[in-house]
């Protein structure tokens, strides 16, 4: 039975005929297996027709105003334009769904084999407010430093990982909205990496889901948000790759706060 079940059918399960217990063990085994295999299978199925469904769009769009470039606006300066600032947008949509999606395989990969060092993140918050600087983004965030932590980690996907959150508030920013807050504390159960906006919050209804692949809050409550609801996913990916947590507290009209909790590394002796 076992050999019978293959990736169509993984829906299958093996029967124990016997009153053996350690057969029972083993069907209970294969079958687990089986199960885990199956709702792996099942995302992966959904994560890709969730991302061709993303990629469909633009590209109809783009082969849209070449067709109109090709029948007729090859002569009319205007259309011209107007087609050359559709495929730019497009194109550029579809390159940052590629970059997110690579961004979720590059902490898969780390998750499964990369080593990490020990990594302030002061240091990787204190980086992304200089970044944010350079990008005349200055004022958006502010640091608030109640002791100096390290993790063991990659700075990079830490950075990232901030950055995701900043994002995510300025999407979801009110006019008056205050400037976000970078918050790193630690205590003896691990250390913290919070970032709070003051923007317009997260539905309950929305909060078990927002870490999922492609999702989006109903647009009947918050609009229509730029964006692939793939940022989220990838900061959870990144916070399995450390062994953290994350934990989201959110108020409609208040707003939304990111605590990430860090595992305390293993002090070794020199």
């Amino acid at each position: 039975m076992a050999e019978r079940i293959y990736i169509e059918n993984l829906h299958q399960r093996i029967d124990d005929p016997s009153g053996d217990a350690a057969v029972r063990q083993l069907v209970y085994t294969i079958n687990t297996m089986i199960e885990r295999l199956e709702k792996e299978v099942r995302k992966q199925v959904f994560f890709i027709s969730d991302a061709s469904h993303e990629m469909r769009t633009p590209i109809a769009v783009i082969k849209g105003y070449i067709d109109l470039l090709n029948r007729w606006g090859k002569n009319d300066p205007k259309v011209i334009q107007e087609a050359i600032n559709a495929i730019k947008l497009e194109t550029e949509r579809m390159s940052s769904l590629i970059t997110m999606l690579l961004s979720l395989v590059r902490s898969g990969d780390a998750a499964n084999g990369s080593k990490l060092q020990m990594t302030s993140l002061n240091a990787a918050a204190r980086t992304v407010l200089r970044e944010l600087e350079v990008l005349n983004n200055d004022g958006l965030a502010a640091l608030s430093e109640e002791s100096d932590e390290y993790v063991l980690g990659n700075s990079e996907m830490i950075m990232q990982m901030i950055h995701i959150f900043i994002d995510n508030g300025l999407k979801y920013a009110k006019a008056n909205s205050e400037p976000m807050q970078i918050i790193i504390s630690g205590d003896e159960n691990g250390s913290y990496l919070t970032v709070k906006d003051s923007g317009i919050g997260i539905h309950e209804d929305d909060l078990p889901y927002i870490f999922e692949r492609f999702y989006r809050a109903d647009k009947s409550r918050s609009g229509h948000m730029p964006g692939f609801g793939l940022g989220l996913a990838i900061a959870d990916a990144i916070s399995r790759v450390h062994d953290a947590t994350i934990a989201v507290h959110s108020e409609l009209g208040i707003g939304t706060e990111f605590t990430v909790r860090f595992p305390k590394p293993l002090r070794t002796e020199e």
